[in-house]
C-alpha cells in the first residue's frame, strides 16, 4: 500500500494570529508629521486587512495597499511596515510566495532602519516561513534565528510561542519529526503557562500532524480529539479545515477510505472558501491518493493533475515533486510506461533540488545555533516558576521548609534531565550505526541489478530489454523507499519480494518457480518488520542456489507465519546448498566479496540492541537420504509488531 503520509509534507496551517496584529497595532509611534486621526485610519485598515486575509485575500490586499499608500503620503513608517506585512500574508495565502517574500524583505529593511523591534520580529517570522515554503531551509533558519534572539531580549513569550510553532513546522517539512515534536512541546509549555487556548489548539493539531508523519495514528487521534473537546468546552467554534485534513489522513492510513474521502472533501471546501491555495493542492493530492488506493486510476489521475497545476502556480517544490511521482505510479498501473518514466524523472529532478546538501548542512547548523538559546529559554521558565513559589512561601511563613523542598525538586529534575539526555544520545548513536549499515546494502544490491541488466540486454531483444528496464526502475524506487523508511509493513515487503523475483525469473528464463505467501491470522497491512532484511537472503537463494541446478527445476518458497508469539519468515529452496555454492564460487575465481547477508545479520544485531527485542536468523542445510544437498532453509524470527 502506498504511504499517504510520506507524500503529505508540511501539513501545518499558515495564519495571521490576532496576538501579533494586536502587538503591532498597540505599539506607540514616534511623533512625526501625521496626526492621531491619520494613524487611527491606517491601523483600522491594517486590522481589517488582517481579519479578511483568510476569508478574502484579494480584499485584504486592497486594504493593506491603501494603508501603505496613506502611510507613505503622511510619513507614517510604522504603518507602512504593518501594511506591507499584511499584504504579504494575503499574497502568501493566494499561493504567491515570491511576491510575499519581496514585501517582507522591504518591510524588514524599513523596520530595522527605524528600530521597530516588534515589526522586525514579525517580518523575520513570516519571511522565514516563506523561505520554508519555497524549500530554502537555510535562509528560513537564519531568519528564525534573528527573530528568536530579538524576542528573547527581553523575553516576549507571545512571540516565542509563535517562533517555536513555526520552527516545528520547518522541522516537519525537513522530515526531522523528533526535532519538530521537541519545538512544538516547547511552544505548548509556554502557551500553557500563559493560558493561550487558541495557540494550544493550533499546537495540538500540529503535534497530531507530526505523529501522522511518524505513522503513530493512535497518538494523532488523541491530540485531534483533544482539540475538538477543547474547542467545544471553550466555545471556540468549528475546529477548521486543518483538523478535518488530519482526520482524513488518519482514516486513510487505517484503511477507512470512505471516511477519508468525506473529510478530505470537507476540508477542501473550507480551504477553497478561504482561498488557501497551498492547502488546496495538498487536499487534491490526498483525494487522488485515496482514489489510487481504491484502484480508481482515472479519478486519481484527475486529482493529481489538479494538484500539480496549482502547485506549479505557487512554486511549491515539495508538492510538485510528490504529484509527479504519484502520476508516474498511476500511468504505470494504466500501462502507459512512457508517461510513467517522464513523470518519475520530473519528480526525481524536483526532489533533488529541494533536498540538497546545503539543506542537510542547514539542519546541523540549526541544532548548534539554538543549543545555548534553548537553555536560556528553559532557565527563563524555571525562573518564573521560582518567583511564584517564593510568593507562596511568603504568604504561608514557611520559607525555610519550602526552599528545601524546592531544592530537592530541582535536584531530582536535574538528575532526570541528565539521565534522559544520556539515553537519547546513546539511542541516536545506535540509530546512526544502523543507518550506516543500511546505506552499505543499497550499493551492493544495485550493483547486482545493474550486472543483471547488462547480461539481459546482451542476450535478449529490444522489447524485452525495455520491459526489463521498466521493472528495474520500479524495483529501484521500491528499494530507495523501503531503505529510507527503516520499518515497513509485511504487505510492502511481499510486494517488494514479488517484484524482485519476477525480475530474476525473467532474467533466468523460467529456471525456477516461486511463491510468496502470508499465513492466515497475520494482518500484513499492520504487521511490521525492518526493511531490506528478506531480500538479501532471497537473492542469495536465487543466484547461488537455484540458478546452478542442472538436474531439476528450482523451487523457491517465501512464507510469513506466526509461531510462539513471534513473526517468522521462512525462505526455502531446493538448490545446490550453501557448501556446493561456496565451492563453485571458489572455482570461478569471483573477485568481490558478497556483503548482502553479512550486512543484514549486522543490521539485525543492531536492531536487537536498540529495541531490546529478539531478532534471530537460523540457516538449515537440507540433505537427501543419501546425504546429498537438497537445498537451504533460512528462518528469520521477528518480534510480532502491529
Amino acid at each position: 500500500m502506498k504511504s499517504a503520509v510520506a507524500k503529505r509534507m508540511g501539513i501545518f496551517p499558515f495564519a495571521i494570529i490576532a496576538g501579533i496584529i494586536l502587538i503591532i497595532l498597540t505599539t506607540p509611534s514616534r511623533a512625526q508629521r501625521y496626526t492621531i486621526a491619520d494613524t487611527a485610519t491606517v491601523k483600522s485598515l491594517v486590522s481589517q486587512a488582517g481579519d479578511s486575509s483568510s476569508s478574502n485575500p484579494n480584499k485584504s490586499i486592497q486594504l493593506a495597499q491603501k494603508a501603505i499608500d496613506i502611510s507613505l503620503k503622511i510619513g507614517f513608517k510604522r504603518g507602512c511596515v504593518q501594511g506591507m506585512i499584511s499584504k504579504g500574508n494575503a499574497l502568501s495565502l493566494l499561493g504567491k510566495p515570491e511576491e510575499a517574500r519581496k514585501l517582507y524583505v522591504e518591510a524588514l529593511q524599513m523596520a530595522e532602519e527605524n528600530a521597530f523591534k516588534s515589526q522586525q520580529i514579525v517580518a523575520n517570522i513570516f519571511l522565514a516561513s516563506t523561505y520554508d515554503d519555497m524549500g530554502d531551509f537555510k535562509k528560513a533558519i537564519y531568519h528564525y534565528d534573528v527573530a528568536l534572539k530579538a524576542a528573547s531580549t527581553p523575553p516576549d513569550s507571545l512571540m516565542i510561542v509563535e517562533i517555536y510553532i513555526y520552527m516545528g513546522t520547518m522541522m516537519h517539512n525537513m522530515h526531522d519529526y523528533n526535532k519538530a515534536l521537541e519545538y512544538l512541546l516547547k511552544a505548548e509549555n509556554f502557551a500553557t503557562i500563559l493560558n493561550l487556548p487558541d495557540d494550544l489548539s493550533r499546537i495540538y493539531n500540529n503535534i497530531a500532524g507530526t505523529y501522522i508523519a511518524q505513522k503513530n495514528y493512535k497518538e494523532a487521534f488523541r491530540y485531534l480529539k483533544t482539540v475538538v473537546t477543547m474547542n467545544d468546552s471553550l466555545g471556540l467554534g468549528d475546529p477548521g479545515p486543518v483538523i478535518y485534513m488530519n482526520m482524513a489522513i488518519c482514516f486513510d492510513e487505517t484503511g477507512r477510505r470512505d471516511s477519508a474521502l468525506f473529510y478530505y472533501f470537507k476540508s477542501l471546501k473550507q480551504f477553497e472558501e478561504a482561498k488557501d491555495v497551498r492547502n488546496e493542492v495538498r487536499m487534491l493530492n490526498g483525494i487522488g491518493t485515496v482514489y489510487y488506493e481504491m484502484g480508481r486510476w482515472n479519478d486519481a489521475e484527475k486529482y493529481y493533475k489538479l494538484s500539480l497545476a496549482m502547485a506549479k502556480e505557487s512554486s511549491n517544490l515539495a508538492v510538485i515533486a510528490q504529484n509527479n511521482y504519484d502520476l508516474s505510479t498511476v500511468y504505470f498501473e494504466k500501462g502507459d510506461y512512457k508517461k510513467a518514466f517522464l513523470y518519475r524523472d520530473s519528480s526525481a529532478i524536483t526532489r533533488d533540488s529541494l533536498y540538497n546538501h546545503e539543506q542537510i548542512e542547514a539542519l546541523t547548523e540549526l541544532t548548534t545555533k539554538y543549543k545555548t538559546q534553548e537553555i536560556e529559554q528553559k532557565n527563563t521558565v524555571l525562573q518564573k516558576e521560582n518567583d511564584l513559589q517564593k510568593m507562596r512561601i511568603q504568604r504561608k511563613n514557611t520559607l525555610v521548609y519550602s526552599m528545601l523542598g524546592l531544592a530537592a525538586l530541582f535536584l531530582i529534575i536535574g538528575y532526570l534531565l541528565v539521565r534522559q539526555s544520556t539515553l537519547r544520545n546513546q539511542q541516536q548513536q545506535m540509530e546512526l550505526e544502523q543507518k550506516q549499515l543500511l546505506a552499505q546494502i543499497n550499493p551492493h544490491f544495485i550493483f547486482n541489478c545493474l550486472n543483471s541488466i547488462q547480461q539481459f540486454v546482451v542476450q535478449n531483444d529490444t522489447l524485452n530489454a525495455n520491459r526489463y528496464l521498466a521493472d528495474f526502475a520500479l524495483l529501484m524506487r521500491q528499494t530507495l523507499d523501503n531503505s529510507k523508511d527503516g520499518i515497513i509493513s509485511v504487505t510492502r515487503e511481499i510486494d517488494y519480494i514479488n517484484n524482485y523475483l519476477s525480475f530474476e525469473h525473467m532474467r533466468f528464463e523460467d529456471k525456477f518457480t516461486y511463491t510468496v505467501s502470508c499465513a492466515a491470522g497475520i494482518d500484513p497491512d499492520t504487521a511490521e518488520i525492518p526493511s531490506m532484511i528478506i531480500q538479501p537472503f532471497v537473492e542469495n537463494a536465487v543466484r547461488h542456489g537455484l540458478c546452478n541446478l542442472e538436474d531439476r527445476k528450482g523451487v523457491l518458497e517465501v512464507s510469513f507465519y506466526k509461531e510462539d508469539g513471534f513473526l517468522h519468515c521462512k525462505i526455502d529452496d531446493n538448490g545446490i546448498g550453501m557448501d556446493e555454492a561456496k565451492r563453485l564460487k571458489e572455482q570461478t575465481f569471483i573477485k568481490y566479496k558478497s556483503l548482502g547477508m553479512e550486512l543484514t545479520k549486522q543490521r539485525l544485531a543492531l536492531v536487537s540492541k536498540l529495541h531490546s527485542e529478539v531478532y534471530k536468523i537460523s540457516i538449515i542445510n537440507k540433505t537427501n537420504q543419501d546425504h546429498t544437498a537438497a537445498g537451504t532453509t533460512i528462518i528469520i524470527k521477528f518480534p510480532f509488531q502491529a
